[in-house]
């Protein structure tokens, strides 16, 4: 068991209500003080901060919000054409498989598939995201086969988001406006399309969730475009 005394000023909560527990000062004060007034090892004592069970709750119910606006805003946004919206001046209302202006993208994601596969490593981590539409899997199960099997069985084939998050970031990189704003939530420099492109198959978080930065990407994008 824990010995040491809690540090002077010490601030617990408890059920988000905060509590500071003063220690009494011992008789013979005098004693065992250093040089200087100060008690032995206060001045390094740093505040902590305990989180009960309520700080716990809150933060699971953001991290549970933020997943879910984010897969409210794609919901609003399917069907049209993500890639043709970033990039402005043109009509959007149209599927971005069926876009005439996908393949830059297509072969962008292709390159860097290959280029993974050449130095012998994955694209994107196993169960950090859905490698077909690069949702997070709490968002998208399709990945998983026995998921899929059931989805197929009732009459799902397909992940809902298919051809979102790719083509969003990658029209992005192009842009000046989203480039900037990629910027000032992700401070990384990138030397051309395709380190951006790899980077954004790295593991990361959204919410909590095990995600792909391709997914962090697209929820700062689809914020702005939702304004």
């Amino acid at each position: 068991p824990r010995t040491e005394r809690r540090p002077t000023g010490h601030v617990l909560t408890l059920g988000g209500r905060a509590v500071e527990r003063q220690e009494q000062p011992q008789e013979g004060g005098e004693e065992g003080q250093e040089e200087g007034g100060g008690g032995k090892g206060a001045a390094a004592a740093e505040e902590e901060v305990y989180t009960g069970p309520g700080e716990i709750l809150h933060r699971a119910m953001l991290d549970e919000e933020a997943v879910r606006r984010f897969e409210t805003r794609l919901e609003a946004s399917r069907g049209s054409c993500l890639l043709c919206r970033v990039e402005g001046g043109r009509p959007f209302d149209h599927a971005a498989a069926t876009c005439p202006r996908r393949w830059p993208w297509i072969r962008a994601k292709a390159k860097t598939l290959q280029a993974c596969r050449d130095a012998g490593r994955p694209w994107i981590a196993q169960f950090a995201a859905c490698y077909r539409c690069y949702m997070p899997q709490l968002i998208c199960t399709m990945a998983d086969p026995e998921a899929r099997a059931t989805a197929e069985e009732d009459g799902v084939g397909e992940c809902r988001f298919r051809d979102m998050v790719m083509p969003l970031c990658y029209g992005a990189f192009f842009r000046a406006g989203p480039r900037a704003l990629i910027k000032k939530h992700f401070p990384r420099a990138f030397k051309n399309i395709d380190d951006y492109m790899h980077w954004l198959g790295e593991s990361s978080e959204l919410g909590g969730a095990p995600c792909v930065q391709a997914a962090r990407v697209a929820d700062v994008l689809l914020r702005e475009i939702e304004t």
